[in-house]
């Protein structure tokens, strides 16, 4: 049976390709995980406008933080769409021209 939990013919763990999502193999963990800042749930006050991690978001703003809690209160979600989002913004800083003025 494809796509079984438990059958031995999915492959395992990991990401099949970039936004493709895990694959069938992957751990439920992983297969559950919110990929987005808009799908997390719970705490809406970290993402409240002009906190930390609704700068980092919006890409106003990059900085180093510290996530500590217990397991599965979201530390590794959120490290995971914040990573997306930072990367995403530096590819397209890396890659736009330089604005230079015409003289």
């Amino acid at each position: 049976m494809t796509g079984d939990l438990f059958g031995d013919d999915a492959p395992s763990g990991g990401k099949t390709r970039a936004g493709a999502g895990p694959d069938p193999g992957a751990p439920l963990a992983d297969r559950m995980r919110p990929r987005t800042f808009d799908e997390l749930v719970g705490q809406p006050q970290v993402l409240e406008p002009g906190s930390p991690l609704a700068l980092m978001r919006d890409g106003q703003h990059f900085s180093s933080i510290i996530l500590w809690g217990p397991p599965g209160s979201g530390k590794t979600t959120i490290a995971s769409s914040t990573r997306s989002i930072v990367s995403t913004a530096r590819s397209r800083t890396r890659s736009s021209p330089t604005s230079s003025a015409a003289t």
